[in-house]
C-alpha cells in the first residue's frame, strides 16, 4: 500500500530542507492532493507531473490507476520517489526523470499535465505548454496545476481592465480557462506567503485559422508590453519576431499599418490592450492578414 501524501511529505522533510529556489512547498492533505486531480475524468491514461516533490499527487494518482511520468528538478526529490515508488517504477507504472519542465519534451502518450508547480516558473510553464500543444495535430493534453491565487484569476476569462494578463489573452485563443478550487498558505508544509489556487486547461476548437491566431499571439504580447498606450501607437513599431509569421516582416507590416489607420479598423486600434476580448484580437489580426493579402495582390 502507497504512502499517503502527509507520511510521505513528513519523510521528506525528515531528510532534506526544502529549496525555496525550487518553490518547494508541498501539500500533506490528502483532500488537497486530490482536489488537482479533480477536473480529470478519464479511466485510466497518463498523467506528466510537474515537480514530484515528496511524491503525495504521484501516489494519489497511480492510486487512480493512471501511468505517470514524474519530471523532477531536485536530485534529492528524484531519489526520494525512486525510494518510495520503487514497486511502481519496476511494474512499469511510474517513470521518474530529473530534469528542468521548461526544456522537457514529454511522451505523446500524455492525456493530463498536473503539479504543485513552482510559483517562480508559473508563466514560464504555462508559455511552454501553449507553445508545445496550440496547434498540435497529434494530441493536445488537459492541465489541472496548483499556481499562486492571483496569477490565476489573471488568467480567467472573467479578468477585465488592468487586472488582465497578456497570457490570460494569448491562453485563451486555443484554450478553455476554469478556475478550480483555492488552497490558502496554511495548507503548505512549509507556508508560502501567498494562496494557490487550481488552474484547469482544456483544448478549445479553433477559433480562427492558425496563421491569424499566430498574428494573434504577436499582437497581444506588443499591445500589452505597452498597457497604457493605444494600440495605434504601440504598432508604429512592428511587433518583435513578426517575420516568423508566413508573409510577414518589417517592411510588410509598415505598409499595412498604413492601411489599417485608414480604414475601419482604427476604432478598434485607438482602444488599449485591456480593452479588447480574445475574439476583438483574432478579429484584428484577421483583418491585418487581409490587408496584407489584398496589398500583395495588387500589380507592382
Amino acid at each position: 500500500m502507497r504512502p499517503n501524501p502527509s507520511t510521505l511529505v513528513e519523510r521528506f522533510l525528515q531528510n532534506h530542507v526544502p529549496e525555496k529556489g525550487l518553490g518547494q512547498h508541498f501539500l500533506s492533505h490528502s483532500s488537497d492532493v486530490s482536489a488537482v486531480l479533480e477536473p480529470i475524468h478519464d479511466e485510466d491514461g497518463h498523467l506528466l507531473e510537474i515537480g514530484g516533490g515528496p511524491g503525495g499527487l504521484t501516489a494519489m494518482a497511480l492510486a487512480r490507476g493512471y501511468g505517470v511520468t514524474v519530471i523532477e528538478k531536485d536530485p534529492r526529490a528524484v531519489r526520494h520517489l525512486e525510494s518510495e515508488f520503487n514497486d511502481d517504477i519496476e511494474g512499469g507504472l511510474l517513470c521518474v526523470i530529473e530534469g528542468d519542465a521548461l526544456r522537457y519534451v514529454p511522451p505523446k502518450n500524455i492525456n493530463w499535465i498536473v503539479g504543485n508547480i513552482n510559483y517562480g516558473i508559473t508563466s514560464p510553464l504555462l508559455a511552454r505548454i501553449d507553445e508545445m500543444y496550440a496547434h498540435s495535430k497529434e494530441y493536445r493534453p488537459c492541465a489541472s496545476i496548483l499556481i499562486q491565487r492571483e496569477v490565476a484569476d489573471r488568467l480567467s476569462p472573467s479578468a477585465a481592465g488592468r487586472s488582465r494578463s497578456s497570457l490570460g489573452m494569448v491562453l485563451g485563443l486555443t484554450w478553455d480557462i476554469e478556475l478550480g478550487r483555492v488552497i490558502t498558505a496554511e495548507r503548505f508544509k512549509p507556508r508560502p506567503a501567498v494562496d494557490g489556487r487550481i488552474l484547469v486547461l482544456r483544448p478549445s476548437p479553433p477559433k480562427g485559422e492558425v496563421n491569424n491566431l499566430r498574428l494573434s499571439r504577436r499582437l497581444i504580447r506588443a499591445g500589452f508590453a505597452h498597457r497604457r498606450r493605444k494600440l495605434s501607437n504601440v504598432f508604429e513599431r512592428t511587433p518583435n519576431k513578426i517575420e516568423r509569421i508566413d508573409g510577414w516582416n518589417k517592411k510588410q507590416w509598415n505598409r499595412v499599418m498604413r492601411v489599417m489607420l485608414d480604414s475601419s479598423a482604427r476604432v478598434t486600434l485607438e482602444k488599449r490592450a485591456e480593452e479588447l476580448e480574445v475574439i476583438d484580437w483574432i478579429e484584428l489580426a484577421e483583418r491585418f492578414n487581409r490587408a496584407r493579402t489584398a496589398l500583395e495582390s495588387r500589380p507592382n
